[in-house]
């Protein structure tokens, strides 16, 4: 069955309350969808939700946004009362169905039984459904239409003129062509660098143990320093991921309260160059030290909005380590549809709880605010 991995808007710029969009036509919304995934959507169904507008007459702002991949016909019913459960934890004051995919229809938009299903199980729950769309994909020129009585259609402007995409790329922010390739900036580097490192592993995590015994919390403290000194290197851009580099960290990393302790730079001035590292090391460490950083990076997505990101890197990280422990629970989070304010208190509660553990009095990063605004919706 397919699952359901939701998020927070994804990939919000820099200035999010500065980018203030008016949507005339569900084609505005859908012409933006592949910046709030990071990436363009296909055979996907995307629910978009609407928060009640702060004051009277004001359009709701786009907050939640849930992308799956559509299901068998056998898959319809659990996926959206899954789909219902996630979205139904954030209490949107609406939502959207968007259906993007190249399935001939006839008449008729492609996937209506879908659409139908999830509009009737998210009535049961007393979530209004303000519109129902299909595109066969989101580039310039493709033709959309809704599948309501009114009929209404067009063709779609080109995403990467909007507001709202000029705003991702001031923020260096990129829009992947497909999922598929938002998945490959985590994957596996070669085997052969990788076969080597896991053997360099086998001794330098004796060496660590042994270590650890000797210096106690000292030697713990040394491995947090150096995470936090390659944090600064690629800051500076000076950092070489050698195998003495990578089985360094992965040594570190392997201390889950030095890990938890670098939760903390989810935020702050340090967390694009934390981002940075921890993807970096997806590609660089072998399995199942991987799945360390690969945790990181998901939480680090979730902190800054891009949900597409934090899937793919919890994907590595299951692949890498089958059953591990952080991941699984930042997944089911994630997809219980815990509030992003809600994950972001209970991950800066656990890096304080390592940091003490270890006898760090300061943070690695920085408070939490709640995430800044999204594009209006449409009133």
């Amino acid at each position: 069955m397919s699952s359901v991995r939701a998020s927070a808007s994804a990939h919000p710029p820099a200035d999010p309350s500065a980018v203030r969009l008016r949507l005339r036509s569900p084609g505005d919304l859908l012409a933006l969808v592949p910046f709030m995934l990071g990436f363009h959507p296909r055979d996907s169904l995307v629910v978009v939700c609407t928060e009640p507008g702060g004051d009277a007459g004001q359009p709701g702002r786009v907050g939640l946004t849930v992308r799956v991949d559509l299901p068998q016909p056998g898959d319809v019913g659990p996926l959206c009362r899954q789909l219902v459960r996630t979205v139904g934890a954030h209490r949107p004051g609406s939502v959207l169905l968007l259906v993007v995919c190249d399935r001939p229809g006839g008449v008729d938009p492609p996937c209506r039984d879908v659409v139908d299903q999830l509009a009737e199980d998210l009535a049961d729950a007393s979530i209004p459904v303000q519109g129902r769309v299909w595109a066969a994909e989101l580039v310039a020129g493709a033709r959309w239409c809704c599948y309501d009585e009114c009929g209404c259609s067009g063709t779609l402007d080109d995403p990467a003129a909007s507001p709202l995409a000029a705003a991702a790329v001031a923020a260096g922010q990129v829009t992947y062509s497909d999922r598929s390739a938002l998945a490959r900036l985590v994957a596996p580097g070669h085997p052969g660098t990788l076969a080597r490192r896991s053997g360099l592993l086998e001794a330098a995590i004796d060496a660590a143990v042994l270590d650890g015994e000797l210096a106690g919390g000292e030697a713990a403290r040394r491995d947090l320093a150096a995470v936090l000194s390659a944090v600064a290197g690629v800051e500076e851009s000076r950092l070489v991921l050698g195998d003495e580099e990578v089985v360094r960290l992965a040594v570190a990393l392997s201390d889950p309260r030095v890990r938890d302790a670098c939760l903390a730079l989810s935020v702050g001035e340090q967390a694009g160059a934390a981002e940075q590292l921890w993807t970096a090391l997806c590609r660089e460490m072998p399995d199942p030290e991987a799945a360390e950083p690969a945790t990181l990076l998901a939480v680090a997505a979730i902190m800054r909005g891009n949900g597409g990101l934090a899937n793919v890197a919890l994907e590595r990280a299951q692949g890498a380590w089958p059953g591990h422990r952080l991941s699984a629970l930042v997944d089911a989070a994630i997809q219980a549809g815990t509030h992003p304010d809600s994950l972001a208190v209970w991950i800066m509660d656990a890096a304080r709880d390592a940091r003490r553990q270890l006898g760090v009095d300061e943070p690695a990063g920085e408070p939490l605010s709640p995430s800044a605004g999204a594009p209006d919706a449409p009133a």
